[in-house]
């Protein structure tokens, strides 16, 4: 409910505020009273004060271990979905980058329809083997619901990119249509591999987080040393590289959790 009424609050009050024009400065208002309403709506679960003050320093120290992690993966998705719009800008003609840009846009649009699901994973799976129950029903549901909204956005581009494109940023970008695809594919392999590597981290196994900052790392050095020409050349790189990390993941994650099914070591 939390998550659901902080995307809502987010996503209309973005749009009342551009079209009202406010501009960024109201988007990103927007996006901070998303960030109150969602905690108001965990008001009632939110712990009393105690009467005596908590040891703020290991609490602390004890969060941003836990934290630490996730804030490795956030920075290989920033690396693997941005890292190339600036990249863009140096190697590539300016209509290029612009395209790049534009396709980018997109990946993110996908990325984030499905962004909600590790918040739902991570719990699942972590309450799962706490209490020694199968790991399988945790995922299978968020598995079957990327699969739900990944694949008709897949379908859409790949039948009717040009009209995608119109849609997101106009019929000026409409020469980057052909790329819509690679796009699509890149960014539904990203967020696969953002949800194994959170998958794994919940199984406590945190070589997932590697491997994807070692392909977003990698990803970029391609696309920097290989001498691109346009922006197809990126997203070829950029697919190859999520399609690679994503297989890696899931091999890693398949063995993961059929240890744990058989109750094998780890």
């Amino acid at each position: 409910l939390s998550a659901n009424v902080e995307m809502a609050v987010r996503l209309a009050g973005a749009t009342l505020a551009w079209q009202a024009g406010f501009g960024i400065a109201g988007v990103v208002g927007a996006i901070s009273l998303s960030i109150v309403a969602g905690w108001l709506v965990l008001s009632d679960l939110l712990p009393r004060p105690a009467r005596t003050a908590p040891p703020v320093a290991a609490i602390a120290r004890t969060i941003a271990i836990g934290a630490a992690p996730f804030g490795v993966l956030q920075l290989a998705q920033v690396l693997a979905l941005d890292g190339d719009i600036f990249l863009a800008q140096i190697v590539l003609p300016a209509h290029e980058a612009g395209y790049i840009a534009a396709l980018s846009l997109f990946q993110r649009i996908q990325f984030f329809a499905c962004f909600a699901l590790a918040g739902v994973l991570l719990p699942s799976v972590v309450s799962a083997v706490r209490d020694q129950r199968p790991i399988l029903p945790a995922i299978l549901p968020v598995a079957a619901l990327f699969g739900a909204v990944t694949l008709p956005l897949v379908l859409l581009v790949a039948l009717w990119p040009d009209p995608m494109i119109a849609l997101l940023v106009g019929p000026a970008y409409l020469t980057a249509a052909p790329g819509l695809w690679l796009a699509a594919l890149a960014a539904a392999a990203f967020t696969l591999s953002y949800l194994l590597a959170t998958l794994l981290i919940a199984l406590g196994d945190r070589t997932g987080v590697a491997i994807a900052l070692a392909g977003a790392l990698l990803q970029l050095a391609l696309m920097a040393l290989s001498g691109p020409t346009g922006f197809a050349d990126f997203l070829g790189i950029k697919l190859g590289c999520q399609i690679g990390v994503t297989l890696f993941l899931l091999i890693r994650a398949v063995r993961r959790v059929r240890r744990i099914t058989l109750g094998l070591p780890l």
